[in-house]
């Protein structure tokens, strides 16, 4: 492994000679004694300097120990400047922190903390960061939970937006097709403030069918062709509700044929009759092929 960028520095007063000469493309640095390089955080790993005061003095990374041996990657040779030397037997062996390291590890804290006054940046760019648990507050309450899912490959996207234009909430992934949940607790409901949607709108041609995607919203417009309909349901589930907006044509006076026998509120409805009016109604679903239903406005 080639020197780290952090580099470890090796165990409190490291210090032996050589127990043999090594070359300059040696990949190891025999030591006369290990006592105190194994307490580097690991084993033999860190920042040795050899030769100390000499004109073959040299700074080497070890990556750790192999037997009474410092592991010595020939990348992590001659560092900080130097080139790779050779040494005799019992040149110095020492365990330091070097100048190169220290600003390395400056270097590296600038990236979160601000060099004046020492405290963490108000503005940070992470790249990919992996959240444990939780996003808290500034007083250490959680605002998000992120419990972690084994093998997910579907999550959520949020999209900001320029002015004019909404942010986006969307479900994104591996799957091809992802629903979007959002659960309450308990008896709790969801509470929205507002709540808007582009109606879904259909337009058989002729004496066709009309059928209303229920999975896809719940506002459905129908615009009259020229004939009667027939409307149809697809992805009913029980409980929900749904609109259903009737535009005539200009002609007017066309008919439908409901998509199941309806418990209407009042009596079953009479289409308007005249052309280029709308009539709205509401439907909850309440069983298998079961329906409630409700005048919402007529000749609109």
């Amino acid at each position: 492994m080639a020197a780290p960028l952090l580099k470890y520095a090796l165990g409190n007063s490291a210090s032996t000679t050589s127990s043999a000469s090594v070359s300059n493309v040696a990949t190891s640095i025999p030591l006369t004694s290990s006592t105190n390089f194994q307490a580097a955080t690991v084993p033999g790993e860190g920042m040795a300097l050899l030769d100390e005061g000499n004109a073959t003095e040299e700074l080497a990374y070890s990556t750790g120990l192999s037997g009474a041996s410092l592991t010595t990657p020939l990348v992590n040779r001659g560092l900080e400047g130097g080139t790779a030397q050779a040494h005799s037997q019992s040149a110095t062996v020492k365990g330091i922190l070097s100048v190169g390291m220290w600003n390395d590890l400056i270097t590296s804290l600038l990236n979160i903390l601000d060099q004046t006054t020492g405290a963490i940046k108000t503005s940070l760019s992470l790249t990919t960061p992996r959240i444990t648990t939780s996003i808290n507050d500034s007083s250490g309450n959680e605002i998000i939970k992120t419990p972690a899912t084994a093998s997910a490959v579907n999550e959520v996207t949020i999209t900001n937006a320029a002015t004019g234009n909404p942010p986006i909430v969307s479900a994104t992934g591996g799957d091809t097709n992802i629903n979007l949940q959002l659960r309450a607790k308990g008896t709790g409901k969801i509470d929205v403030d507002a709540y808007f949607q582009t109606p879904q709108s259909y337009s058989p041609s002729g004496a066709g069918t009309a059928t209303l995607l229920l999975a896809g919203g719940n506002d459905h417009e129908i615009i009259m062709p020229a004939g009667n309909i027939t409307i149809a349901l697809s992805d009913a589930t029980v409980g929900m509700k749904f609109l259903v907006s009737i535009l005539q044509d200009g002609g007017g006076s066309r008919t439908v044929t409901w998509f199941s026998t309806i418990r209407w509120a009042g009596g079953a409805p009479t289409l308007t009759t005249t052309g280029s009016k709308r009539d709205t109604f509401g439907f909850k679903v309440t069983g298998s092929g079961t329906y409630d239903g409700f005048i919402v406005g007529q000749n609109i």
